[in-house]
């Protein structure tokens, strides 16, 4: 079962990606890379990223809280929605503070986002 669920993971990740614009992906087909073009690279694949942790954050957080309305009064029901809601928020904290890393050592290095 759980490989089932991760190869529509890993299908669903590989569709997204391939989504990319053809002038990002030209910037390295046309020579060197510019610093400018791996920034911009970069950053749009840690958008999609973040987009799909937000994504699993809420559909977790919501589960997680039909998990814990449904358990009625029972401890071990509860206690595993709470987790299931905790670790969604934390993957959230977590996945915005990277991002957020990227944001700032593009604004040291006085990259443009073009």
């Amino acid at each position: 079962m759980r490989k089932k669920t991760l190869l529509k993971i890993l299908t669903l990740c590989l569709f997204f990606i391939s989504l990319f614009r053809i002038s990002e992906a030209q910037a390295f087909t046309l020579g060197v890379p510019t610093l400018e073009s791996l920034y911009n690279k970069i950053v749009a694949i840690s958008n999609w990223i973040f987009a799909f942790l937000a994504l699993g954050s809420v559909i977790g957080v919501v589960i997680g809280g039909i998990m814990f309305v449904a358990s009625s009064g029972e401890p071990s029901k509860k206690t595993t929605a709470t987790k299931m809601i905790i670790y969604s928020l934390i993957g959230v904290f977590i996945g915005s503070f990277a991002w957020a890393l990227i944001t700032w050592i593009g604004g040291i290095a006085e990259i443009r986002n073009i």
